[in-house]
């Protein structure tokens, strides 16, 4: 008996209870429904503790409501509740445009199992930071389609963005946008650039052929800017000789060499990207003969000869003639040593033509690598007298033919402020040069910042010269250096990216120079930076 009194006993105040509660929570949604913001942020906060208390649709108003902290709250509910259609739910709020909301949805969607979750973590993956990139590639585990997917929906949004730019932004938006939509390669992105070679403004023409050379836009983009060739402004016809040269398509050989028979800059810029196809000395000379400007025909003639033809120009300058310059006694200086000495005027705005003839240049060779050697690598420069485009002419007609004895002036050369022309021709020249002295030079100079740095590794990757890239590297952790060691199929470059503080080295050509790597490493280290913070480097 007394038993049963206490059974009963409990029953009622298990019913009391309840009654409390279900009153406790009836006075809850009612401040949730109808009271102030803090109010309701505060019955929210109390219903998350028991999250299975909320209905459906009640939550899925919530996840719409107005006020962000509302929102991201009831993300956190429904993280907690497993019915199938809230991945969908949670999934609309990824692109959310307050950033919690954004990070409570990813949050919610990391916890459900479901493979419901992939499209919606896909979609958030640009949108978040380093750390929340990280947790969503850590979540597709080994999963290559899905990272491939991540990588795929990053680049259309990245592509969205600057088609965006090309109808609303402003100048330097749109001309940076130019050239990312010609890097993507994309057959629209071409398609897109070649319309705009057709436009009113010259900035954004000059812009759009620059993007077409990095396009690999194959036929359509070395044709579209072949017509460009035959524009009637100067800036450009010389865009489109910069950016055929750069498309490096072999096609592209016949049409600048008839631009070589132009007058002008643009002929000298013609004449030395016709040179860059390595075109038949024979075919050189013919191109000579028939060029309009001197120093573009003395280049051309001087290439044909380097491959054995004789050749002269049927237009002399008023400069000495070039096969009389060659017949010197045997006690004059090479050709490549003169040009390094300068001319003999001290005056290096004199314009007399004499001035670029190799007979007339005045301190030796030796003078010239000395006071370069003397110019500190932290000194001002500025004061120095640049190089003048016939002398730098010069310099290139003597180096595509190999007329060189004595290195040493060509490199006090490469280390002077000379065109970006000059110096590349120069380091590609000394490139060929088997002497050990002239490549250890040249692994000194690519330490070196800037164009010549860059120039000299690309040297030493021509060589093959794997050992000294790989000293260089060790000793400045030159990216450049890493990413000549990648094509060169070693497993350094692709080890050093696994090394803590590699994501601040990292460029996106090191990245696709793992290509050419076999092998876990080069896959390790690429997935370690799919989450880095630059959007190139991911992609």
């Amino acid at each position: 008996m007394a038993a049963r009194r206490i059974g009963t006993a409990l029953l009622a105040l298990a019913l009391l209870s309840a009654c409390s509660d279900r009153k406790a929570a009836e006075e809850v949604l009612a401040r949730l429904d109808r009271g102030s913001h803090a109010e309701r942020v505060a019955a929210l906060e109390a219903i998350a503790r028991r999250p299975g208390d909320l209905d459906l649709p009640r939550l899925r108003l919530l996840l719409s409501d107005s006020s962000p902290a509302i929102r991201a709250l009831a993300l956190s509910i429904a993280a907690a509740r497993a019915e199938p259609q809230i991945v969908d739910w949670v999934g609309e709020r990824v692109d959310d445009p307050d950033p919690r909301v954004r990070r409570a949805a990813l949050e919610a969607l990391l916890r459900f199992e479901s493979p419901a979750r992939d499209p919606y973590l896909v979609a958030a993956y640009p949108l978040h930071g380093l750390e929340a990139r990280a947790a969503i590639v850590a979540a597709f585990g080994e999963d290559a389609e899905k990272l491939r997917r991540l990588i795929e929906e990053e680049a259309r949004a990245i592509w969205e963005r600057n088609a965006a730019a090309l109808e609303s932004g402003g100048v330097a938006e749109f001309v940076g946008a130019l050239e990312l939509l010609g890097r993507s390669g994309r057959e629209e992105a071409v398609e897109r650039l070649i319309a705009l070679l057709h436009g009113q403004s010259t900035r954004v023409v000059v812009a759009a052929a620059r993007a077409l050379a990095l396009s690999q836009g194959g036929a359509r983009a070395r044709e579209a800017l072949e017509g460009l060739l035959e524009s009637e402004i100067p800036e450009r016809r010389m865009a489109a000789i910069e950016a055929l040269e750069r498309l490096d398509d072999p096609a592209a050989a016949k049409a600048l060499r008839a631009a070589a028979d132009r007058e002008g800059e643009e002929a000298m810029a013609a004449a030395q990207a016709y040179l860059r196809f390595e075109p038949a000395g024979s075919e050189a000379c013919e191109a000579a003969r028939a060029a309009q400007n001197p120093v573009a025909a003395r280049l051309l003639a001087r290439y044909a000869r380097g491959r054995g033809v004789s050749c002269e120009p049927e237009k002399e300058t008023d400069e000495e003639p070039v096969a009389a310059a060659e017949t010197r006694s045997d006690e004059s200086p090479p050709a490549a040593t003169r040009l390094a000495e300068g001319p003999a005027s001290a005056n290096p705005a004199d314009e007399n033509p004499s001035a670029d003839d190799p007979a007339s240049v005045g301190p030796a060779a030796e003078n010239a690598a000395a006071e370069t050697a003397e110019v500190g690598a932290g000194e001002d420069r500025s004061t120095e007298s640049p190089v003048r485009p016939s002398r730098a002419a010069e310099l290139r007609a003597v180096l595509a033919a190999g007329d060189f004895d004595d290195p040493e002036p060509l490199l006090a050369l490469a280390a002077q402020d000379l065109s970006g022309e000059a110096r590349r021709t120069t380091l590609e020249a000394l490139a060929r040069v088997e002497d050990e002295e002239v490549v250890e030079r040249l692994a000194t100079l690519a330490v070196e910042g800037g164009e010549i740095g860059r120039l000299a590794v690309e040297a030493l990757e021509r060589r093959g010269d794997a050992e000294r890239l790989l000293r260089i590297f060790r000793q400045s952790g030159s990216p450049r250096a890493a990413e000549a060691l990648a094509r060169l199929g070693r497993a350094e470059a692709a080890r050093a990216l696994l090394e803590p503080g590699a994501g601040g080295v990292v460029t996106p050509e090191w990245l696709l120079a793992l290509a050419a790597l076999d092998g876990e490493v080069a896959g390790e280290a690429a997935r370690l930076h799919l989450a880095h913070d630059r959007p190139e480097i991911r992609a």
